[in-house]
């Protein structure tokens, strides 16, 4: 296995297309708790930096950046952002529509998960630049235990939305829940500034 890196061939390590093919499946259609066990059997492989530098450029240059979202989002029929159902996921650029997609899991910290189902999120570009490369308050290692995942049905995990108008151009937006996960998910996203 090999990429083109600056038009010169590079060779990705031997032990990567071992782990690549026992784990191809999964790291497309892997739930959230999958993969991140996935990215955990991934590092403990300790490629070298430049080694790395192959692996994120195989899945984010060569497979992300190739990858039509447009399309994805056409399939999943999602047109609103999953996180403030506020914005559409699609933008104008350039004279063609492009599509917006989160990566749950960041794509700088896990490049292994760039084209995991379960970790592309529909999103407006607001949502997606607010949480960017952050991290939740506890980590990566602990966010599917305290904040929410959208691809994670729990019939616990809902707030309700509610606004008022104190005068015409100063509307409050009222976000409540009784579930701490929720809180914490609503104030890492910073879905009360959005509003």
């Amino acid at each position: 296995g090999y990429i083109l890196k600056n038009k010169k061939q590079k060779n990705l390590p031997k032990v990567f297309i071992s782990f690549l093919n026992q784990f191809k499946n999964e790291i497309i259609s892997g739930k959230p708790k999958r993969l991140f066990e996935i990215q955990l059997e991934f590092e403990k492989k300790r490629f070298s930096v430049h080694q790395l530098k192959l692996i994120k450029s195989f899945f984010i240059q060569t497979g992300y950046n190739n990858f039509d979202n447009k399309e994805f989002l056409e399939k999943l029929n999602v047109d609103t952002c999953v996180y403030c159902n506020r914005n559409y996921t699609t933008q104008l650029v350039k004279d063609r529509a492009r599509a917006e997609l989160d990566h749950w899991f960041p794509k700088e910290s896990f490049p292994i998960l760039a084209l995991s189902f379960y970790n592309l999120i529909p999103s407006c570009h607001s949502c997606n630049h607010i949480k960017h490369n952050n991290h939740p308050d506890e980590g990566w290692s602990k966010a599917l235990s305290n904040i929410t995942h959208p691809y994670i049905d729990n019939k616990d995990e809902t707030f309700l939305f509610s606004y008022f108008y104190s005068s015409l151009n100063k509307p409050k937006v009222i976000l409540k829940t009784e579930n701490d996960k929720v809180e914490k998910t609503i104030i890492f996203g910073k879905i009360d500034e959005i509003y």
